[in-house]
């Protein structure tokens, strides 16, 4: 049955993204919210007649014990229409009193079968948390009313919408010859089955994908690897040719991956309406299938993952009984798939539209310029360790947002900028110039210098290594490509270095360099150069169980922060609050045996 297959599928897509899915019906003349499976299968096999049911048939259909599908007492609810004239919809919901809003980069209303209707709504939003921002205030305010949001269908199904217009003023000009426009609630289906007749079935695909559109919505995306790890120790020594006695363990494992579960755990426990979503290729077999079973297990969305002939990518490693690395295989072939199918993670981008999207620095410089490229071209804040060529920003908006690497990493990154000549290119020259950053610079950073490294060990290591190793100063000759550098420096901490692009916008205004807070201020040349950095210490760690995740968990909880307060670096408590949390789940996941702790979501628990 078509429509118990569509019912079960909006669900699912719900589910995914960390809602519950909530449909309303009356079985037997009893209100359901939430229906079960038996409950769509019978209102689906129509055996008993099932009845469109609007709140004036609510109180009778409850009377007569009969089937029906309802809409009541729910805030956010997905419809596929308002009716066949666009224009009508939108004219009669404000004349109501009702805020309409279209969600996408137009604010022209969609029609129904089509992205175009030539009439426009006062206001448009690009992104979920814009759109929950609105029903806040609305309900805040303890407005009655509602709020609709119009989302188009998707592009891929529009080429049709011609030729289905076509058949909808035909269905449309039959039904009032024929009495049916008169018959009330039953004309919609009426019309519906006769468009589907005209069109030989291809307004139905077209009307599902239109469905199953409003309830989709991705508001940080991680495209990168999966992977499975099989770690194998032997209880005593390894001799070789030989096999040992020891335990094997299965995990999930890979970059993007980690990252996403990270976020997920905490963006469920903290903001269940917001969600991150992996894009990640995997394969036909039994290890893909496993990845699969085990992230849904996990609650995370699955409709991110793109399916490949090669290889799921397995890493085998093999340790002694002391639990060091002896040996390993890693077979990550398939992770040059993304190659390949960048235009579908394209394609994932734009049907999602979301707030932010993170890559996996293992992917490959073609498909990073490209996925970043187009994230620039669509206002979307890119989130990556690695370099893109792309300079065409203006000086004061560096091409990436947000960059994590490790101290390695940083050192890394900037020699291959030197290599390839980025670092002669005038805008570089030119940004680093307007930032004139001179003695009084250079004074806090030593002074900062000769600080303890930890709070908690005032008789350890002190922050030497950000002037002896070049740490700071690297971190700033990336900023022309980097808007803000989060820098992992392990058992020492964490160094933030950003450049402030909207000083007036933010709370760092007018703030002057604190050394005893680990914080230097730097007003440049101009009002929109201004750069901060600042060092925040690390947390004490009792016992050290695995140290794969740490890192990843540690951008995972930071980009869930993020995602529900995009303001956080413009703020220095929002700021240093972020930071905070985020160091707490790495040490989590640092006394978990797994790649990702599964307690993270007790961050927030009082």
């Amino acid at each position: 049955m078509a429509s118990l297959d569509l019912a079960l599928s909006l669900e699912n897509i719900v589910r995914k993204q960390g809602s519950v899915p909530a449909t309303i019906g009356l079985v037997d003349g009893r209100v359901k919210i939430g229906l079960e499976k038996e409950h769509f299968e019978r209102l689906a096999s129509r055996e008993r007649n099932p009845a469109k049911i609007s709140r004036r048939d609510i109180a009778a259909a409850m009377a007569l014990k009969s089937d029906g599908g309802a809409l009541a007492g729910i805030k956010v609810f997905a419809t596929g229409g308002l009716g066949w004239a666009a224009s009508i919809a939108a004219g009669r919901t404000e004349t109501l009193g009702v805020p309409v809003l279209t969600y996408g980069a137009s604010r022209e209303f969609p029609a129904f079968f089509s992205r175009h209707s030539g009439v426009h709504a006062p206001w448009n939003v690009n992104d979920p948390v814009k759109a929950a921002k609105i029903l806040h205030n609305q309900w805040r305010l303890g407005m009655n009313n509602g709020v609709m949001f119009a989302v188009p269908i998707p592009e891929e199904y529009e080429e049709i919408g011609a030729t289905i217009q076509q058949a909808v003023n035909q269905a449309v000009s039959e039904s009032e010859k024929n009495g049916v426009s008169r018959l009330g609630k039953e004309a919609t289906p009426w019309l519906l089955s006769r468009v589907g007749e005209l069109t030989q079935g291809t307004s139905r695909a077209s009307n599902i994908a239109l469905i199953e559109n409003t309830a989709l919505v991705a508001n940080l995306m991680i495209v990168g690897s999966s992977a499975v790890d099989i770690t194998a120790q032997a209880q005593g020594e390894l001799i070789a040719r030989s096999t040992a006695l020891g335990k094997v363990s299965l995990s999930l494992g890979g970059v993007a991956r980690n990252i996403a579960e990270a976020s997920h755990r905490i963006l469920s426990a903290r903001s269940p309406q917001l969600s991150s979503l992996l894009i990640s290729p995997i394969g036909d077999d039994a290890f893909g299938r496993l990845l699969v079973e085990v992230t849904t297990r996990i609650g995370m969305r699955v409709d991110g993952f793109i399916r490949n002939t090669e290889r799921t990518a397995v890493c085998n490693m093999l340790l002694d009984g002391d639990g060091d690395l002896a040996s390993g295989v890693a077979d990550m072939d398939i992770a040059k798939a993304l190659d390949a199918n960048t235009v579908e993670v394209i394609r994932h981008i734009d049907r999602y539209k979301p707030r932010f999207v993170a890559l996996d620095g293992n992917l490959s410089p073609k498909t990073i310029t490209r996925v970043v490229g187009h994230c620039i071209k669509n206002a979307i804040e890119a989130i990556l360790p690695a370099v893109v060529a792309s300079l065409n920003n203006p000086r004061n908006q560096a091409p990436i947002t947000f960059i994590t690497p490790n101290t390695l990493e940083l050192l890394h990154i900037f020699s291959r900028t030197e290599s390839d000549g980025l670092t002669s290119h005038p805008t570089w020259w030119q940004t680093i110039d307007d930032l004139s950053l001179g003695a009084a610079f250079r004074q806090d950073l030593e002074r900062l210098a000769r600080l303890d490294a930890s709070d908690e060990d005032p008789s350890g290591e002190t922050l030497s290594f950000l002037v002896d190793q070049g740490i700071a100063q690297t971190a700033v000759k990336l900023l022309p490509f980097f808007q803000h550098l989060i820098i992992k420096c392990g058992e020492k901490g964490v160094l933030v270095v950003m450049r402030i692009s909207n000083p007036a916008t933010s709370a760092w205004v007018g703030m002057k360099s604190e050394i005893s807070q680990r914080r230097i201020v730097a007003h440049g040349r101009s009002e929109e150069s201004v750069v901060i950095l600042q060092h925040f210490p690390p947390l004490p760690v009792e016992k050290v169980v695995n140290v794969t995740g740490a890192g990843d968990t540690f951008v995972g909880a930071l980009l869930a922060h993020l995602i529900q307060d995009p303001q956080t670096f413009l703020i220095p408590d929002a700021l240093e609050n972020a930071i905070s949390i985020s160091q707490r789940a790495a040490v989590m996941t640092l006394q978990s045996s797994l790649a990702v702790s599964p307690f993270l979501s007790e961050l927030y628990r009082p």
